[in-house]
């Protein structure tokens, strides 16, 4: 089990070796940058960034002016998502040094190896600080991390929280194929997992005072990390509705 974690994740931003060459066919006429996520207009073909073209103020083609729904939008062809994914681009962590270069579809997996990638501690939720490249946060997990000595027990909660978000998605896969109504489905609670048995926290029996009081510090953190995850689920589900609602009733052309 890793102890290591991505910063937050964000839309990747590409650093092309020849942005000049890149076929026009291949840019949004909007960021005039090549097509991330490409969505295809209906009627008119037209393709642009999914970010770009559902920032449009109204429901006319850029291009064009052909009057669309957001709501009929549809990924782009895939010969077009192959040839952005075979674009040319290098790896910017480590403020460029990083000497990599590939397509853009081998990007993802380079990252995860990369030596330059900027990480976190994975015990970052827990309170530990501490971020640097991937060697430095290893060494930093072997050598310095306030809960190195608690790895095993932190390993079992962040698996268990994995078996949990998966079981939380099987949930909600099996309310919407019964056809349960989306009242119910959001006022049902969110899963809290037993982050530490009351044995751990409270200590091994050889343990110390400072270790004690360790796991208690550890199992607090852990309650106010799941108060906040459900609060943060709450709030991105009542985004979601909120768009669901705005995309399904677009308002009037005047």
């Amino acid at each position: 089990m890793s102890t290591t974690t991505e910063e937050p994740e964000e839309k990747e931003d590409y650093t092309y070796v020849n942005k000049d060459a890149i076929d026009k066919d291949l840019i949004c006429s909007i960021c005039r940058e090549p097509f991330l996520e490409p969505m295809t207009v209906p009627n008119c073909e037209h393709i642009f960034c999914k970010d770009c073209v559902n920032r449009v103020p109204n429901n006319n083609c850029p291009t064009c002016r052909t009057v669309f729904s957001k709501a009929q939008l549809k990924p782009a062809h895939r010969f077009i998502i192959k040839q952005l994914e075979n674009l040319q681009v290098c790896c910017t962590n480590g403020n460029g040094t990083c000497p990599w270069k590939g397509t853009r579809e081998q990007l993802a997996v380079h990252k995860k190896d990369c030596t330059f990638e900027k990480i976190a501690c994975g015990f970052g939720r827990f309170g530990c600080p501490f971020s640097g490249t991937r060697g430095e946060v290893e060494k930093h997990l072997a050598e310095t991390c306030k809960f190195k000595d608690l790895r095993m027990f932190l390993d079992s909660y962040i698996a268990l929280e994995k078996k949990v978000q998966v079981l939380e998605k099987k949930v909600e896969s099996l309310q919407k194929n019964s056809g349960s109504s989306s009242s119910n489905s959001s006022s049902s609670s969110p899963v809290v997992i037993p982050f530490l048995p009351s044995s751990l926290i409270r200590g091994p029996s050889r343990s110390t005072p400072e270790e004690e009081e360790q796991l208690r510090q550890l199992h607090a953190a852990a309650m106010r990390y799941s108060n906040e995850r459900a609060e943060k689920e709450k709030k991105e589900k009542e985004e979601k509705d909120k768009k669901a609602k705005e995309t399904a009733n677009p308002p009037a052309n005047p």
